[in-house]
């Protein structure tokens, strides 16, 4: 990875904090669809949607993906 490059882990944080001041969640989901291979998908979304309980091939899927991760570390690795 460069120097320059934040890790994945440093992303997901900037991506919370974000969410965060804007008063928003963030749901992170393992991949469970074979063709992305392994890793996560990344969504911000208003606190009153439960994500997770709605079928993964719905829009709003769609709508609120922020990032898609191949690994997520838990510490930085920059």
């Amino acid at each position: 990875m460069s120097e320059l490059t934040k890790c994945n882990y440093c992303s997901l944080q900037d991506i919370r904090r974000r969410a965060k001041e804007r008063g928003e969640k963030v749901t992170v989901l393992h991949n469970s669809k074979w063709w992305y291979g392994k890793g996560c998908n990344v969504y911000v979304h208003p606190k009153d949607i439960d994500l997770p309980n709605i079928k993964e091939d719905s829009k709003l899927h769609d709508r609120y993906s922020v990032a898609w991760f191949a690994e997520l570390p838990d510490h930085c690795c920059c």
